[in-house]
């Protein structure tokens, strides 16, 4: 039997590439938890004016507008109301708004970003099926 040297440890070059790695995607997972609410904030708003849109047919201009502000302040979307524009063409109703936020990535940066909807909506047709 022979002996055998003792296996050696991660060297301390190897334990500092591997911090460095850890740090690094702690930096992107908190980038990430500090923006991904912000677009996901927006996409479900967009389709909640979309819908809005695309249902209000037999409402007036204030009324869906009246309804996006309502939906912004739910949302804690800080829309303000002339940054909002409702357009109607017989049934089809457009609504274009914008907003903008301070998204926050980084502990001491910050960036302004704007977000914008500019949305279309059409009831839906129904037809009898012979």
């Amino acid at each position: 039997m022979t002996k055998g040297r003792a296996r050696a440890g991660p060297t301390a070059a190897a334990m500092i590439r591997t911090l460095i790695k850890l740090l690094l995607l702690a930096v992107v997972v908190n980038a990430g938890i500090k923006t991904v609410p912000a677009f996901w904030t927006y996409y479900k708003f967009r389709d909640a004016v979309e819908e809005t849109a695309k249902y209000s047919s037999r409402r007036t201009k204030e009324e869906v507008a009246s309804r996006v502000l309502q939906i912004a302040a739910r949302m804690d979307v800080p829309l303000d109301p002339s940054q909002l524009r409702v357009t109607k063409h017989q049934a089809r109703t457009r609504v274009v708004a914008r907003y903008n936020t301070v998204l926050e990535p980084f502990p001491t940066k910050t960036y302004p970003w704007d977000f914008q909807i500019d949305v279309e909506g059409e009831p839906p047709r129904y037809e009898v099926i012979p």
